[in-house]
């Protein structure tokens, strides 16, 4: 009796092994034609995640730092909120229609910021797009909104291995036609984009302003040529992104001749 327990014991064994060990392992091992073993770079599966599953210990720090991120106005004030980049709070995949991402990105810090030279945590990521992007007063290290930013980010990336490359994070990367027309770029954004941010670029309550003192700073990472026309290529207008390259090279090119706030450090 003990003997066919014994079997059956070690049948079962061997079949986990096989389904769930081995997966594991050979996602992450490979071998070389000589033998020795390669460790080739982790690369996480997209999944959705739904910030209300968060655990309790850190569910109402989670659901407020989502609540942040979608209405950044509320909160702190400006005319400029998360979501006018990260849609949804960043819980998409990026890519067409999707802004950018923000699963996974807490897995990317610390690391380099070639804007300041020098190694960055999360949270001084979280204060640069606050006085950068945003052109508000970031909220101080300890405050209870910092904390639950954090906690937010932490949460919507804790399927994802730390420094692993994610590959839905950033701009999809496109070659972008040289020269941009910025006149012409003025007429695209009269067609396709005033209707919403309106004409002088002030936006309404609904749509972010674009130029103008309370948009985003001369130091805010869509103040670049080929990161702003990215995202207008994928993005714009929103829930119908058709700009043709040249369109979105243009009118880019346009937004970023007008005025904005200067930098000055917050």
């Amino acid at each position: 009796m003990n003997l066919i327990r014994n079997c059956m014991l070690a049948i079962i064994l061997a079949i986990v092994f096989a389904i769930i060990v081995l997966p594991y392992y050979g996602g992450l091992c490979a071998f070389a034609d000589d033998g020795t073993t390669v460790v080739p770079r982790y690369m996480p599966v997209y999944r959705d995640i739904n910030p209300n599953d968060a655990p309790e210990n850190i569910h109402n720090a989670v659901m407020s730092g989502y609540d942040i991120l979608i209405n950044t106005p509320g909160y702190f004030g400006g005319k400029l909120s998360c979501g006018n980049c990260h849609f949804l709070g960043g819980l998409t995949k990026g890519g067409k229609d999707g802004g950018i991402s923000l699963l996974g990105a807490a897995a990317t810090y610390p690391r380099g910021s070639a804007g300041e030279a020098k190694v960055i945590d999360l949270q001084t990521a979280v204060r640069n797009c606050f006085s950068k992007s945003l052109n508000i007063s970031p909220p101080p290290p300890q405050s209870r909104q910092m904390q639950s930013i954090i906690a937010y980010l932490h949460w919507i990336s804790h399927d994802i291995p730390i420094y692993s490359k994610v590959p839905w994070l950033g701009l999809p990367p496109v070659s972008l036609p040289q020269n941009p027309d910025a006149q012409n770029g003025g007429k695209v954004y009269s067609t396709h984009c005033a209707k919403c941010h309106a004409k002088d670029g002030s936006g309404n309550k609904a749509t972010p302003p674009l130029w103008g003192q309370n948009s985003y700073t001369n130091a805010s990472p869509f103040n670049n040529q080929n990161i702003f026309s990215a995202f207008v290529l994928f993005n714009m207008p929103k829930g119908n992104a058709k700009l043709s390259q040249q369109q979105a090279q243009n009118v880019s090119s346009f937004i970023m001749s007008q005025s904005r706030p200067f930098w000055v450090g917050k």
